[in-house]
């Protein structure tokens, strides 16, 4: 399992979970095996300091990465939109804590909880096996260690080698997405410079 905390340092194990996803300076990716703590990778967020749509950017990097599960303070609602659409279980409220403390209270389970998906309505998790597979049934109860893909590659290539037409149309919808943001600056820019050509 491929558990991904954002951190507010140089993150890895010691370090601490930040209360923000998308502009948290650094990523550790954590590597779980059999409810235990392997491995750990940091990277640095390449897009903390961006402009705007900075949560759906970091989410699509994300998904990209094979990750099963984000442990952190807080996920906001465009970000969490593509992570649902993903399959990747978010669990919140852990900011403060450090990675290691957070990822082990997270596999016993008490914590997790889904992204939240507007101003006051939140929904339990519903884990699902693969990306983009219907919930499992709300009648059956939830495993604490849901039944995961098996992890048959090293932790630095867990991506896949050919994306599927899945991956293909959720990739496009998210360059759209990220297209008409764009415009929407452009025109905002665009008028603030006939504003101030008026004057």
């Amino acid at each position: 399992m491929k558990v991904l905390v954002p951190t507010q340092g140089k993150g890895g194990l010691k370090d601490t979970v930040s209360p923000v996803f998308g502009r948290a300076p650094t990523f550790t990716f954590v590597e779980v095996e059999n409810s235990t703590i392997k491995d750990a990778m940091v990277q640095k967020n390449e897009w903390a300091s961006g402009y705007s749509g900075v949560g759906i950017q970091v989410a699509q990097f994300v998904a990209n990465q094979g990750v099963d599960a984000i442990i952190t303070g807080n996920v906001g609602p465009n970000a969490s939109g593509v992570l649902n659409q993903a399959g990747i279980e978010v669990a919140t409220g852990f900011g403060g804590q450090t990675v290691k403390d957070a990822v082990t209270t997270y596999l016993k389970g008490p914590k997790r909880r889904a992204p939240p998906l507007g101003p006051s309505t939140q929904r339990p998790v519903m884990p699902s096996r693969q990306p983009f597979s219907p919930p499992s049934q709300p009648s059956q109860p939830q495993q604490p260690f849901p039944p995961r893909r098996p992890i048959s590659r090293p932790f630095q290539t867990m991506r896949p080698s050919q994306p599927s037409k899945l991956d293909l149309e959720f990739e496009k919808r998210m360059l759209d997405l990220q297209k008409k943001m764009i415009e929407e600056q452009i025109n905002y820019i665009e008028k603030k410079i006939r504003e101030l050509t008026e004057k």
